[in-house]
Formats: C-alpha cells, sequence, structure tokens
C-alpha cells in the first residue's frame, strides 16, 4: 500500500479485506484522527504491528494475515476500541496487558495464532466484553474462576489450548446469596483439547440458590474423571453438552 493512502486524513473507514496485498501496511493508518473502521483482514500483510492507534478508532480487523512477532508489542493508543480481531496470524508471546486498558472493548478474537502464557488477569479489566475467543493457540495454567464475574461475558471460548487444571462452577453459576443474585452473563463455554482434569461444583450453603444461563458447554477431549456431576442437571437453559472424550465412570443421573 502506498504511504500516501494515510493522507486522506478525513477518512472513516477503510475496507481493503479479502484482496492479495502484501508488506507492511503504513503505521499511519491506526493514527488517522476520524478512523473509525479498519478491515485490513484476508490479505497477505507481514511486519510489525506497531504505532499508537487513535482514539477514534472503534473496529480493527487484520485477520487473516501473516503478521508475526509479539502481539502489539510496540503498540499504544485508543481505549475506545470495541472490536478487535487479531486471528489467523503468526502472533506469538503472550496476550498483552495493554488489552486491559481497552474498557469499552466488546469483542476480542485471538485465535489461530501461536500464542503461550496464561490467561492475563488484566482482562478483567474489560469489564464491556462480550466475546472472548482465544482457540488454536498454546495458552496454558488455569482458567480463572474470576473470568466469571465479568458482567457483560456471553462467549468464552478457549478450545485446542493447552489449558490445564479444575473448572470451577462459579465461571457459570449465579448464585443467589439473602436474596441477591450475582448474575452470570455467561451463555456458551468452549473448552474443548485441552487438559483440563476435574469440574468443580457449586458451594452447597442451605441459604443459597442456583442459576444458570449457560446453553452450550463443550469440554471435549480433555482429562477430566469421576463421576457425572449432576449438578450440572440444574442449567435448566442448557442445549448442547459435550463432555465426550474424557475419563467419567459410574451411572448417568436418573433425573
Amino acid at each position: 500500500l502506498p504511504n500516501n493512502l494515510s493522507s486522506l486524513s478525513l477518512l472513516r473507514a477503510v475496507y481493503l479485506h479479502n484482496n492479495s496485498f502484501s508488506g507492511e501496511p503504513p503505521a499511519e493508518f491506526l493514527s488517522l484522527g476520524n478512523l473509525q473502521v479498519l478491515n485490513l483482514a484476508g490479505n497477505s500483510f507481514s511486519g510489525g504491528v506497531h504505532g499508537r492507534i487513535s482514539s477514534s478508532l472503534r473496529v480493527w480487523d487484520i485477520s487473516n494475515n501473516e503478521f508475526p512477532g509479539d502481539v502489539l508489542a510496540n503498540f499504544s493508543g485508543s481505549s475506545e476500541l470495541r472490536v478487535i480481531n487479531l486471528s489467523f496470524n503468526r502472533f506469538s508471546g503472550e496476550i498483552p496487558a495493554v488489552f486491559g486498558e481497552f474498557q469499552w472493548l466488546q469483542y476480542l478474537w485471538l485465535d489461530s495464532n501461536r500464542l503461550t502464557g496464561t490467561i492475563p488477569s488484566v482482562i478483567l479489566n474489560c469489564s464491556s466484553l462480550v466475546h472472548l475467543s482465544a482457540e488454536d493457540n498454546f495458552i496454558s495454567g488455569n482458567i480463572p474462576a474470576t473470568i466469571g464475574t465479568m458482567p457483560e461475558l456471553k462467549v468464552l471460548s478457549l478450545s485446542r489450548n493447552n489449558l490445564s487444571g479444575e473448572v470451577t462452577a462459579s465461571i457459570f453459576y449465579n448464585y443467589n446469596v439473602s436474596g441477591r443474585f450475582n448474575f452470570r452473563a455467561l451463555r456458551f463455554v468452549y473448552l474443548g483439547f485441552n487438559a483440563l482434569t476435574s469440574l468443580i461444583k457449586p458451594p452447597n450453603e442451605s441459604n443459597n440458590t442456583f442459576r444458570s444461563n449457560l446453553e452450550v458447554l463443550d469440554l471435549h477431549e480433555n482429562s477430566i474423571s469421576g463421576i457425572f456431576p449432576s449438578w450440572l442437571t440444574d442449567f435448566t437453559m442448557l442445549t448442547n453438552l459435550d463432555l465426550s472424550g474424557n475419563y467419567f465412570t459410574g451411572n448417568l443421573p436418573a433425573e
């Protein structure tokens, strides 16, 4: 792309997706003062992702390219982003802490890269996040139980990673203490093809009642053992349950 494209200072949206562009896109694109949408998906762009993003940018899609290296290693800027799609590139390293600065971020796709490390706790700062997807990477460690406290999160998609340890029911259980519900927005949870080992039931306290909005729970191809978790029958909104490819034993609950 020619560098002088960035001289079009009145641009509000740039759609260059699904072409055969290559090379490194002009860094100045990101800093255009009026730009709200930048879609470079489905090309062969490479080189570094760097520069300062304009505070006007709301949607940034560079998926399906060949960007390498640490994710946003030399990146700073907009806390106004609503949509970030970095999927299907060659990004490596850990999920950067800078994502925690995007309090208005609603959709974050990081699928099919080479990401490592654990899920950073700063992701909890993204209080507007609706959809978090980082499938097909090398992310390891536990799934933070507090990820279920994100007030707007409806989709959690972390299949095909190296996640291990337990899955605690507090991720997707609403609970009522003294008449007040702490609602979990989660409806779709995809955790297949990891190394998870156990499902931890919700606390059994006489003054608590439980609800769940969960519609899909996918835990197939993990290493979860033990008897079938009978408390899953409380998930009255559940339409799809996949526990295949694990090590469950015993009988299924009658009710």
